[in-house]
């Protein structure tokens, strides 16, 4: 696989309106996706907020491998950040956050109220790369539906602010990648999980992938899923009678009864993306960042 070199217009646009509203925000709070906390952080992202207090809200854990999850934790909170796990499906988390960024932002608070600042409402730009849950969570935590949802990149396209209680204001941001996507594994993260469109990459390699992946990592759930016996040790024949199985089972059959394996790719793609096989992490390299 070839570098992806790409920034659709929004997201330069997002960028240059992010780092002006920065200047009136007193901190960030960046979302990771679970499943790939390490491939859903964007660099850019830390350079642009690195001057800034920080909470990482790590989204969808309710679909990611708990035990990783917890090492990314535990990873994140070492170099600084205040994580927070979180099912955005059955959120709880919201006055844990806003306690833990008033506790963050004390000192700044303290030094306002000496000078006889008024205490105004905490801005927080929430900040993250497409599709990792950021409208859901500040609908979440406005109790309402302030923003668009959708299971896809790029739906937000402008900054707005939303209004939580009296005290708290949230920035909503356009999701953010970085132009030039050099690592391979990371792509192929962001692609399996929705992040970017699958069909930027060749969706062969991204099934193939995706077999050797869980055939290597988990086994047992996507055995189960697929009603597999075995596929020895994901050699490309191995990979074709699986996909010839899944073919069958599922009816991709073209005309003169072969496989349809571009069905079946999509398939694997779209169980992935949605969820089917759950409890599932890609970054499993914790001391790759």
């Amino acid at each position: 696989m070839d570098n992806i070199n790409w920034f659709p217009g929004h997201m330069a646009k997002g960028r240059r309106l992010i780092e002006d509203k920065l200047k009136v925000c007193d901190l960030v709070i960046e979302l990771v996706d679970a499943r790939i906390p390490y491939s859903s952080k964007n660099p850019m992202i830390s350079k642009l907020t690195k001057n800034k207090q920080r909470i990482l809200i790590m989204t969808k854990i309710d679909l990611a491998d708990s035990l990783i999850t917890k090492q990314w934790q535990a990873y994140y909170e070492s170099k600084g950040y205040i994580v927070i796990e979180s099912n955005l499906n059955d959120f709880k988390q919201m006055n844990e956050i806003i306690s833990k960024a008033k506790l963050s932002l004390k000192d700044k608070i303290e030094k306002e109220r000496a000078k006889g600042k008024k205490e105004r409402a905490i801005r927080a730009l929430v900040i993250g790369i497409p599709n990792v849950g950021k409208s859901t969570f500040i609908n979440k935590m406005a109790k309402r539906k302030a923003t668009k949802v959708a299971n896809k990149a790029g739906v937000t396209k402008a900054l707005q602010w939303i209004k939580i209680g009296n005290d708290f204001e949230l920035l909503d941001s356009p999701g953010l990648l970085w132009p030039k996507l050099d690592d391979k594994e990371v792509a192929i993260n962001l692609a399996l999980t929705g992040a970017i469109k699958s069909e930027i990459l060749h969706k062969e390699d991204l099934a193939f992938y995706a077999l050797r992946f869980l055939n290597s990592n988990y086994k047992q759930e996507f055995y189960k899923r697929y009603d597999i016996d075995n596929m020895d040790n994901g050699d490309v024949n191995s990979i074709v009678r699986v996909l010839d199985k899944i073919g069958l089972s599922r009816g991709c059959l073209l005309r003169n009864k072969e496989i349809d394996y571009d069905k079946v790719y999509d398939i694997i793609l779209k169980e992935i993306k949605n969820n089917s096989i759950t409890r599932i992490s890609f970054d499993l390299d914790i001391n790759k960042e």
